[in-house]
This record gives structure tokens, sequence and C-alpha cells, in this order.
């Protein structure tokens, strides 16, 4: 083979790994689109129209977000290339997979009340006193505990399973954020049962204490979260990423 045919060949070898790199699938992780749903996967090269006054989040298999505000109609591309990040993608296809919903992931997390207490990422790491469930936690020394807002004032009592160390924290109306009682300490896997003032069936929550990458993205927190078991803090991360992306 001479220099000049081998020199073609290399080429052309190059030429198809860099449009294998640049192979976006994506999903639709917002939506207000009535003819885009929420879960739906756009195979590479996929167009997808947005109408006017319309706006589409999708997060792409390179771990990337792509705001689309119509009118729009053509192939959604990434701000820049980037190596595939499949497991975060599965991930959050996974999470957003039975939304089967147009106004985003946000109302797929669970009562809509959390949805709309936690305007910012720190608020999804609130230990749920309403419905408790696996909690995932990155530092467990400034813990809080949220609740519905609109039960309105009174009184809960929250108690380690494994201790039995008691405290009670009292609400006021329209409060969703406290902090969590320092007299029961928190620990990585222990469970708490939260019992309100007034309500007969009590709340288990258990904590999973997460490690804490600073060089993470927003997308691989979700990821992350995910894979802990708790999805409904997932949703709540990645529809507030999706909610302030543009």
């Amino acid at each position: 083979m001479t220099p000049r045919i081998l020199l073609g060949v290399v080429t052309i070898v190059v030429g198809l790994a860099a449009v294998a790199a640049r192979a976006e699938t994506f999903v639709v992780v917002e939506s207000s689109a009535a003819d885009v749903k929420v879960g739906a996967e756009l195979a590479d090269g996929a167009a997808i129209t947005v109408p006017d006054q319309a706006r589409v989040v999708l997060v792409g298999s390179s771990g990337q977000i792509v705001a689309l505000s119509g009118p729009f109609e053509g192939v959604p591309k990434p701000d820049s290339s980037g190596k595939p990040q499949n497991r975060v993608f599965d991930a959050i296809a996974s999470l957003v997979a039975k939304s089967g919903t147009t106004v985003g992931v946000s109302r797929a997390a669970g009562p809509g009340w959390r949805a709309d207490a936690a305007k910012i990422p720190d608020d999804v790491f609130a230990i749920n006193a309403s419905d408790g469930g696996d909690t995932c936690l990155y530092d467990l020394s400034n813990a809080r505990v949220t609740r519905d807002p609109s039960a309105g004032p009174g009184d809960t009592t929250i108690t380690a399973m494994e201790s039995a160390a008691t405290a009670t924290v009292a609400w006021t109306h329209g409060t969703a954020y406290a902090p969590w009682p320092k007299e029961v300490p928190l620990a990585d896997e222990g469970s708490y049962v939260i019992e309100h003032a007034g309500r007969d069936a009590a709340a288990v929550a258990t904590v999973h204490l997460l490690h804490a990458d600073p060089t993470m993205t927003g997308l691989q927190r979700v990821a992350q979260i995910k894979e802990s078991g708790c999805d409904a803090q997932a949703r709540l991360l990645l529809a507030i990423i999706a909610r302030t992306s543009k």
C-alpha cells in the first residue's frame, strides 16, 4: 500500500471516529410543547419542532443540556462535543421514562408541594417529614427537614429507630423547612420515625450518606442520587437543573 493510499485510509478512519464521537442521543426532561412528551428519546440526527412560546429541555448522551425555546425546528446540538456519559444518560432517561407529561420532571417528583418548595439545589437535600422514604445527603451536620407547608402549625416528633433518641420540631404556618434536631444524630443508613400531631400514620425516613465530589456536574449528581435509591430527590434536582438551564 502506497503512503498516499495509507494516508487516505487513515483520514477516513479518523473521520468516521469523529462522526461517531459527535453522535448524540437526547431524552426530553422538560417540555411545555403539546407534541413533545417528557421521557421521549431523540435518535442522533433527529429533528424536533418547538412551537412559539413553548420550551423543551433535552439531556444528551454526552451529559450536556440543550434548552430550546420556540419557535425552533431542526436538529438539537450541544454547545460543545463531549465524551459519552452512558451511565448518566441511562439514569436520567430512567427517571423520566414514565412521566408522560408535558410540564416537566418536577411533576413526577412526588407530591406537588415538594416540587413547589424546592427552589434551589440545597432544598433537594432535606428529609421529607411528610412522606419519609429514602433520603440522600452529602452532609449530615447541616441537615434539614421539610414538610408540606399547607399542613399548618403543629409539632413533629422524630425518633431514631436505632438509638431511640427523640426530639420535637415545632412548625409555624407556611413553613416548609427547619433544621434537623441535634438531639437526634443522623447516621448513614439510619432510619427515623416521624410522627405529626393530629395524624394517625407515621412516616419512616432512611438516610444514605453520599460522597461529595466537587468535580461532579449537576447531572452526574442526579445519576448518583438515583443510583443510591433516592429517585424523588433525583427528579427534584433534575427539575431544578432543567428549569434554570438556558
